[in-house]
């Protein structure tokens, strides 16, 4: 007897995938389904390859539009997402111009919200914080944070 073969099912391509992610997200009502679909495009964030598509569908606009939402989850997601793109040369001069919203973050007492917006602030290519800013983040952060925000916090204050 021999092997039946399984039919294969038509994958969608990459860009048509994220695609659909992303209007998934637009049209999702419920924050957990909104939750999901941003964590998955944070994921893909995270692969250089997926790059090109995410900035195609204003991936980054999205993320930065979690930022400022209620929903810590969401905010968190956002961030993740941002970070995981932020090297991205496209990216990284989008979130300069959003300084001032990263910067704002640092009020969160959340720490994976913390280390991304202290991440992203270290990936920034040509911001250069002023002593206002620096004292801003310092007084923010307070004096107690997890070894891990305050080894970035360090990294920080040493590259500006």
């Amino acid at each position: 007897m021999g092997k039946k073969k399984r039919q294969q099912v038509p994958r969608p391509e990459r860009g048509e995938y994220l695609e659909c992610l992303v209007n998934e997200f637009l049209v999702a009502e419920s924050a957990a389904v909104k939750e999901q679909v941003c964590s998955n495009l944070a994921n893909f964030a995270y692969n250089p390859v997926n790059h090109c598509h995410l900035k195609r569908l204003n991936v980054h606009h999205i993320f930065t539009g979690l930022l400022i939402q209620e929903n810590i989850n969401l905010v968190k997601i956002g961030i993740m997402g941002l970070t995981n793109f932020a090297l991205d040369k496209d990216v990284n001069r989008h979130l300069q111009s959003q300084i001032e919203l990263v910067l704002g973050l640092l009020k969160i007492k959340n720490d994976d919200i913390l280390m991304s917006a202290l991440t992203i602030l270290i990936y920034l290519d040509s911001v250069i914080l002023s002593p206002p800013q620096k004292d801003l983040i310092q007084s923010s952060l307070g004096s107690s944070l997890s070894p891990q925000v305050s080894n970035l916090l360090e990294i920080l204050l040493e590259k500006t």
